[in-house]
Order: C-alpha cells, then sequence, then structure tokens
C-alpha cells in the first residue's frame, strides 16, 4: 500500500448515532447529570412528587431542547474536516457550520454576560473555542481504531483529542498513515488491545 505524504478528507458524521461521539456524549452529559438526578431523588428521600417531579421535568426539557437546537441548526451532523502531514494532524468543523457554531456561541456569551451570569458566557467561549484541533505526532500519546466504524482516536496532552472519522475506502490507508508515526506503546486497537 503506498501512502501519501499528506491526507486530507471530509466526513459528515451523525452527532446521535455515531458509537464514539455517544460515547463521549455519555462521559460529558450522562454522568454528570445522572448524579444530579441521583442526588435529586436521594434529598427528596426517593419520593417522586411535587417538586422532584418539576425539577426531573426541567432536567428532561433541557435534554430535549438542546436536542432539538442541535437538530434544527445542524441537521443532527458534524461537518468535519481532516488533514495529516509529516508535522500534524487536524480536525476542523467546515466553515458553513463553523459559521453557525460560531453564532450560537457568540448568542450564549452576549447573553451570558447581559443576564450577569458568567457560566453560561464561560460555556459559550468553550464551546467556540473547539473549532479546530492540532495535534503535533510527537505529541500523541494515545491512538485507539474502531474499525467496525473506521474510527482512530487519537489523545495528545490533557486537553488535546480528537477523533479521525475516516470513509470505509480511506480507512486503512489513514491507520497505516497515523501508525507510522505514532510511537509503538501509544497505539492500541479497539478497547485497549496493542497492535
Amino acid at each position: 500500500m503506498e501512502i501519501p505524504e499528506s491526507l486530507s478528507w471530509q466526513q459528515d458524521v451523525s452527532i446521535f448515532t455515531h458509537p464514539v461521539i455517544l460515547r463521549d456524549l455519555l462521559k460529558a452529559v450522562g454522568i454528570p447529570f445522572g448524579i444530579l438526578i441521583v442526588f435529586i431523588m436521594w434529598s427528596s428521600g426517593w419520593d417522586l412528587q411535587g417538586d422532584v417531579r418539576f425539577a426531573l421535568g426541567l432536567i428532561g426539557l433541557l435534554f430535549f431542547l438542546t436536542w432539538l437546537l442541535i437538530f434544527i441548526l445542524f441537521r443532527g451532523i458534524w461537518q468535519v474536516e481532516f488533514r495529516l502531514n509529516d508535522r500534524e494532524l487536524r480536525t476542523r468543523t467546515r466553515a458553513g457550520q463553523a459559521r453557525r457554531w460560531a453564532a450560537v456561541s457568540s448568542i450564549t456569551v452576549l447573553g451570558g454576560l447581559a443576564a450577569g451570569k458568567p457560566t453560561v458566557a464561560g460555556a459559550g467561549l468553550l464551546a467556540g473555542s473547539r473549532q479546530e484541533v492540532r495535534i503535533p505526532w510527537e505529541k500523541v500519546r494515545k491512538m485507539k481504531v474502531y474499525p467496525k466504524n473506521h474510527t482512530i482516536v487519537v489523545r495528545g496532552g490533557l486537553t488535546e483529542k480528537t477523533a479521525l472519522f475516516c470513509t470505509r475506502e480511506n480507512y486503512p490507508v489513514v491507520l497505516k498513515y497515523c501508525t507510522d508515526r505514532i510511537p509503538g506503546p501509544a497505539r492500541t486497537h479497539g478497547e485497549g488491545e496493542h497492535l
């Protein structure tokens, strides 16, 4: 298999059905909200009456409205492009969708500032900051591959993580490209088996 000097491709990834995205969403959203729900129920003595039902309903409404917003603005799809070269790998939200993310982030920041809610403003800043991820090959600490999903997850430092969502056709080439540039101990397969 001949490997080119650099690789680039675009992919539309389903936010609500791709297993790697769902796993990360479960960790980032499910665990904190799960703890919150258990705490609310525990503090009420496990009695699902009145205020507890209202609080749980609000949490459910928040999840629904978030799903609806993502579905309306982005059709439930993450439009992403990838570039790999000898120095680094780069994942970036494509231009049209990046503009919509920037608009939502700006509205969130301005709304948070206007309402005197620095947490909301900070969430808007964080949401807008991850439109592009660059990880130099020498900083890569871990690589997991998911052959069934044609996905490679690459981790650098504590906050450096990205997923390379490949097509069925380019997955073997991308995997070889990454494997050739990542040190042996960092390469893992699926749930942690070494390649």
